[in-house]
């Protein structure tokens, strides 16, 4: 087993680091740009959003052409979403590998793009968030319509 790429793991956090203080100079140029107490509806979006789009970029067959470079297809845990692939190589190409393959590792990226969104562009930022959190609410209900359909005479009284 080879060692964790911890190079690798610093680039990647020092580029997150920059990107979020790219951001918060521009905000802190224009002080309009800033929310002071963003509403409840929006922290919510923007979880859901975050959440979603963390899994699509992870787990997605869609998207599993961008992870291709960095990941072997058919190993590691099966996801709902139908995919399996876990990291491989060695140094950077094994370090993003990691990163692609895990949802809750992207959340922190998918959550810093959708604050960034939602700050510097709020039109845009909340158009970005309410599609993905649309999307994302309609996976949960999805496991739940099926699961109602498998229910004694649920099928039945669907068709009447």
């Amino acid at each position: 087993m080879q060692g964790r790429p911890h190079g690798s793991y610093a680039l990647i956090t020092g580029v997150y680091a920059a990107l979020l203080g790219w951001a918060a100079n521009r905000v802190s140029r224009d002080p309009e740009l800033l929310i002071q107490s963003p509403p409840t509806r929006d922290l919510i979006l923007l979880g859901l959003a975050s959440f979603h789009l963390s899994r699509v970029v992870a787990y997605d067959k869609v998207t599993s052409v961008y992870r291709l470079p960095f990941v072997e297809e058919g190993k590691g845990p099966l996801h709902p979403e139908g995919t399996q692939e876990q990291a491989r190589g060695s140094g950077m190409q094994l370090a993003i590998g990691q990163l692609l393959t895990c949802s809750p590792c992207l959340s922190a990226w998918a959550g810093a793009l959708s604050v960034c969104l939602y700050t510097l562009s709020p039109r845009v930022g909340r158009l970005v968030m309410l599609v993905m959190a649309v999307s994302g609410m309609s996976q949960f209900l999805h496991p739940a319509f099926e699961a109602m359909m498998k229910l004694p005479g649920a099928v039945e009284k669907a068709g009447e």
